[in-house]
């Protein structure tokens, strides 16, 4: 018997339009982990395997070109439409299609609609039995998960191959993923990983990695996607260490503030790690992660600004990420105290999301489906940066004008101008003029809540939604959601373009999200 033909397919954009900057730069860096790793399970399966990267340099035809058995697909719940259109296409042709990635874990229930299978943790086995059935699901897909993560991954030496195909399609900057744990020893409750139990992996394969990472591709950064990277800091710096053999590399990583003690980011800033992106995510909760114990509002600006400058001393490019959520009281001082924390920092880029519940992937996700809090806003808006899919009360006004001025400040000719000033070195300086300015990026996000600001105040069906008065999604956002798409629009499957023309679900999402596994 032939070996199975399988797609191994990797979503990073939903399709929008985008600039060269975004399509040849930004798009190529945002590939992960455990795609390559599916890649290389499925190859090991006996499968010959087709690995692609969908960055929006593409067109459809060109994407979904070549003959397979299997696919499997990675998704973003951005990217989600974007996937469940090309699983409907696949699926038309005899091609069994398996989605995995955040999407699945975060909408396991609505994703059955469109794939044969759906998959949770995944592990060789799975994958196996994935290419070995084969089978097309009569109405809806089969959720298939592991009891866990695996102990081991394959390292960047067998996934080399796959990871080549990815670095090949960036301009500029190059970025090899890599992973030295899965899980998370935190228990944030907006984070899906708060309860996956922490899971270090071999310190060889690090090793290995960062060995493999040198030779092969010199000028990439190898960025670790560990959601806190260093928990295990000694025994992490030193496979590190080893694997350079006395060289010096280029790195980036995650980890939180409480794991950035002055001599270990002296060793980090040895070894050549030159970006690094903790999360302070509030200025009144989650202080375990910031390091700074029970302090909270100002003092927490305080302590964490010091800290963030002793960051960027050691390592050039920091950005710092921040949560607004929808309590009005807190949201704003947030907000007032990130302008401080701005102006007290002025070269670490701050990274504002808008709280956002995917699904069940976290326990508070979980909660507010419970409570039925969570509004059908369409998948590719649901980017934690173009708006809440919460129901609030009007206070959300209160929230959007405070919103819409610190992006206004962030993204001011004077903020700027500090902001460029105090970056270390021209390569840090020209990456945070191009985030604030490129594109217009900031600008157009102050623009665009200034938007929800104004429909929600003059617009009673808008208003309805965003309050949970109304299940109907306003033509607003289906609009932008269609946007979203570029040339995915004209092929979306018939239900869920008839889901866009109406604003309404043949079966409600709340159902889904009772249903849905986590």
């Amino acid at each position: 018997m032939p070996p199975q033909r399988v797609l191994v397919l990797e979503l990073v954009t939903g399709g929008q339009r985008a600039g060269w900057f975004q399509r040849r730069v930004l798009h190529p860096s945002y590939h992960g982990v455990m795609s390559s790793v599916v890649a290389v399970w499925a190859r090991h399966a006996g499968a010959d395997v087709t690995y692609r990267i969908y960055t929006g340099s593409e067109s459809p035809a060109e994407l979904l070109r070549g003959e397979w058995d299997v696919a499997f697909i990675s998704s973003f719940t951005r990217t989600a439409w974007t996937a469940y259109t090309v699983s409907y296409h696949l699926r038309t042709r005899g091609v069994v299609t398996a989605l995995g990635g955040p999407h699945a874990h975060s909408y396991p229930e609505d994703s059955r609609r469109w794939f044969d299978y759906v998959l949770g943790f995944t592990d060789p086995e799975v994958v196996r039995q994935v290419i070995e059935e084969r089978a097309p699901a009569a109405e809806r897909g089969r959720w298939l998960s592991a009891e866990r993560h695996p102990a081991v991954l394959p390292g960047l030496r067998e996934r080399a191959p796959f990871v080549d195909a990815a670095v090949q399609r960036g301009r500029i900057f190059h970025a090899v993923p890599a992973l030295t744990s899965l899980g998370c020893p935190y228990t944030c409750d907006f984070c899906s990983d708060a309860q996956v139990p922490f899971k270090p992996l071999p310190l060889v394969d690090v090793e290995d990695d960062v060995r493999f990472a040198r030779a092969r591709w010199p000028k990439a950064m190898v960025f670790w996607h560990d959601p806190n990277f260093g928990v295990r800091f000694d025994e992490t710096l030193g496979a590190v260490e080893r694997g350079l053999e006395g060289a010096r590399g280029l790195f980036g990583a995650e980890s939180s503030l409480s794991l950035l003690s002055p001599s270990r980011l002296a060793r980090m800033r040895d070894v050549g790690f030159t970006v690094m992106v903790p999360g302070i995510e509030s200025w009144f909760e989650y202080g375990r992660k910031t390091g700074v114990g029970a302090a909270a509002g100002l003092a927490r600006v305080e302590a964490t600004s010091a800290q963030i400058n002793s960051i960027l001393a050691a390592i050039p490019y920091v950005q710092v990420n921040f949560i607004v959520t929808l309590d009005a009281d807190t949201a704003c001082a947030n907000m007032a105290l990130t302008r401080e924390f701005v102006a007290r920092c002025p070269a670490a880029w701050p990274n504002v999301n808008l709280v956002t519940a995917f699904g069940r992937s976290s326990p508070l996700s979980r909660t507010l489906a419970a409570e039925g809090r969570i509004l059908d806003v369409p998948f590719p808006l649901l980017d934690t940066k173009c708006c809440w899919n919460l129901a609030c009360d009007e206070s959300q006004i209160e929230i959007l004008r405070e919103l819409v001025g610190l992006l206004r400040y962030i993204s001011s000719v004077q903020a700027t101008a500090r902001r460029v000033s105090a970056s270390r070195g021209w390569r840090a300086g020209l990456i945070n003029l191009l985030r604030t300015w490129g594109g217009d990026a900031l600008r157009r996000r102050a623009r665009w809540y200034q938007q929800l600001l104004e429909w929600t105040e003059r617009d009673a069906d808008y208003r309805d939604f965003v309050t949970g008065r109304s299940p109907i999604v306003p033509r607003q956002l289906l609009d932008r959601a269609l946007e979203r798409l570029g040339p995915f629009r004209e092929l979306l499957p018939p239900a869920l373009a008839e889901q866009t023309r109406t604003g309404t679900r043949s079966e409600p999402l709340s159902e889904h999200l009772q249903l849905g596994r986590a």
